[in-house]
C-alpha cells in the first residue's frame, strides 16, 4: 500500500555529469539526464531524447530551482561541469531533483542553429510551415523582425509559407475584435525590410472567441504567398461558418468553391460544446496557381493548427497508462480534412496537395493515421532519424509539425527540412516554441 515514489522522494543525491535534454522552462525548470543514464540510440543531432511509440524516456530528471534561484537559461546539449546537488521530490506528473547548493557551470553546446540549404529556383517551389507563437499588431517590432529574419534567412523565403498562432490585431484584448489585417500587413512589412519578398497574404477571419487559443487573442492560420512564385485563386467571400467543397471544373479537374476558405468549421470536431472537447482553429484552404509551370495543374494547400494536447493525463502521473482525452478530437479534424483530401484526389489522382502546419501529434498516433489513409505521405518521416522533431517538451523531442503531401507531390519533392533554430532554446533566445519545417518540389517537368 506504499506509493512505489515515496521510498526516494525526498532523498539527498547528486546527478552526475547532467546533460540539458531541454531549454530551461518558463517556469525554470532543467529536463536532464545523468551521463550513465543517456540512451545510445534515439537521440538528436544536439544530443535531445527521441520520443517514439514505446519510449518516452523515464530517465528524464528535472531539475528545479525553488531552492536555488537563478537557473542557467540552458540549450538542448549543453552540459554541467559538475554534478548538481539537490533532494528529490515528485510532482506535477514528473521526478524532480530541487537544487540545495549553486548551479555548476554550463558548457555550451557547440552545435548552432540552423538554416535551410533548400532554395527555389525556376524549376523548384519551397513551402514552408511555421508557428509564430501568438503574433499580433501589439507586439513590438523585435518579435516581427525575429519572424521576419527566420523566414527570410533560416528559410530562404519560401514560395509558400503556412502560418500558425497568428492573433487578431488587439491580441489577448478581449475587445471583440477579429480582424488580424494589421498583424499580416506588419509582418509582411517587416520581412521585405529583412530582404525578402513583398508577400501577400490570405486568410478567414474567426468569430470571436470561437477558435481557442489565448482568451482574446483568436488566433488562426493564414498563408504568405510570394507573388512572384504562387498565385492565389480567390474565388468567393467566405465567412467565418462558410465551408469549404470540391468541385468539377470546366475540364472535369476539382477546384476550390472558396479560396481561401475553411474547412468544415461546423464540424464539431472544432467547436468547444461543453462535452469535454474544446474549440480550436480551422483548418484553412487555398487553391493557387504555380507562375512560370507549364503544366498550370492547381497546387491546393491546407493550412492545420489541430486541438492542443492540453487535457492529457501526464506522461509518469498516477493514472496508468495515461488517457489521452484530447487524440479523438484531433483524431476527428484530421477526419474532416482527409475527406476534403480524397474528394480532391477523386476528380484527380494526379492533383498537387500540401496538408501542413501544427497537427499537436506525433506521426505515429491516430491523427495522422487518418491522413495516411487519404493518400498523403508525411515529407517528416524522410528526414534523418537525428533530425526528426520539431518541439522539445519536458526534455523530449518530438514532431508535433508535419508536411503531408499528395502522391504526386511526393513524388516531386527533392528535399525536406526540419530548421532547428527554436525548440533546443529557452524562451528568451527564440522567436517560437516550434521549429519550422522547408520542403522542396519540382515543377515543370522531370529534372
Amino acid at each position: 500500500g506504499i506509493d512505489w515514489w515515496e521510498s526516494v522522494e525526498g532523498m539527498r543525491v547528486e546527478l552526475v555529469a547532467p546533460l540539458a535534454v531541454g531549454p530551461t522552462s518558463r517556469f525554470g525548470e532543467i529536463a536532464a539526464v545523468a551521463a550513465a543514464c543517456a540512451p545510445a540510440a534515439g537521440r538528436t543531432a544536439r544530443g535531445g531524447l527521441l520520443v517514439a511509440l514505446d519510449d518516452f524516456h523515464p530517465e528524464r530528471v528535472h531539475l528545479d530551482d525553488r531552492l536555488s534561484p537563478r537557473p542557467p537559461q540552458v540549450a538542448t546539449g549543453d552540459r554541467f561541469a559538475a554534478p548538481v546537488v539537490g533532494v528529490v521530490d515528485y510532482g506535477f506528473g514528473n521526478f524532480k531533483l530541487i537544487a540545495t547548493a549553486p548551479w555548476p557551470a554550463v558548457e555550451p553546446s557547440p552545435l548552432a542553429r540552423e538554416a535551410t540549404e533548400l532554395a527555389g529556383d525556376a524549376g523548384h517551389l519551397t513551402v514552408a510551415t511555421l508557428n509564430a507563437e501568438n503574433l499580433s499588431a501589439r507586439d513590438g517590432e523585435a518579435k516581427f523582425a525575429s519572424i521576419a529574419r527566420v523566414i527570410v534567412d533560416a528559410l530562404g523565403a519560401p514560395a509558400v509559407v503556412a502560418l500558425e498562432e497568428v492573433q487578431d490585431d488587439s491580441g489577448e484584448e478581449d475587445d471583440g475584435t477579429v480582424a488580424a489585417d494589421a498583424t499580416l500587413a506588419r509582418l509582411v512589412a517587416a520581412v521585405e525590410a529583412a530582404g525578402g519578398p513583398r508577400y501577400e497574404w490570405r486568410q478567414v477571419d474567426p468569430e470571436d472567441g470561437a477558435d481557442g487559443g489565448a482568451p482574446g487573442g483568436n488566433i488562426r492560420v493564414a498563408f504568405l504567398l510570394d507573388p512572384a512564385r504562387v498565385r492565389p485563386v480567390d474565388r468567393g467571400r467566405a465567412g467565418a461558418r462558410d465551408a469549404v467543397a470540391v468541385v468539377r471544373d470546366a475540364d472535369g479537374g476539382p477546384a476550390l468553391t472558396l479560396s481561401p476558405g475553411r474547412v468544415a468549421p461546423n464540424d464539431p470536431a472544432f467547436a468547444g460544446d461543453g462535452s469535454g472537447g474544446d474549440a480550436s482553429r480551422k483548418p484553412l484552404a487555398l487553391e493557387a496557381e504555380v507562375v512560370g509551370d507549364p503544366s498550370g495543374e492547381p497546387l491546393f494547400l491546407v493550412a492545420v493548427h489541430f486541438r492542443s494536447k492540453g487535457g492529457d493525463d501526464p506522461l509518469f502521473g498516477a493514472v496508468q497508462p495515461p488517457r489521452l482525452a484530447s487524440e479523438g478530437q484531433r483524431t476527428a479534424q484530421a477526419e474532416a480534412v482527409a475527406g476534403l483530401v480524397r474528394e480532391i484526389l477523386a476528380a484527380d489522382p494526379a492533383a498537387r496537395i500540401a496538408v501542413l502546419g501544427d497537427f499537436n501529434d506525433f506521426s505515429f498516433r491516430p491523427p495522422l493515421a487518418a491522413l495516411a489513409g487519404a493518400g498523403l505521405v508525411d515529407l517528416v518521416e524522410r528526414l534523418p532519424e537525428a533530425d526528426r522533431y520539431t518541439y522539445v517538451y519536458e526534455g523530449n523531442s518530438q514532431v508535433l509539425d508535419h508536411l503531408l503531401v499528395s502522391p504526386a507531390l511526393a513524388a516531386a519533392a527533392t528535399g525536406v527540412d526540419a530548421v532547428h533554430l527554436h525548440a533546443d532554446f529557452p524562451a528568451g533566445r527564440r522567436a517560437s516554441d516550434h521549429d519550422p519545417l522547408v520542403a522542396r518540389f519540382r515543377v515543370g517537368g522531370e529534372e
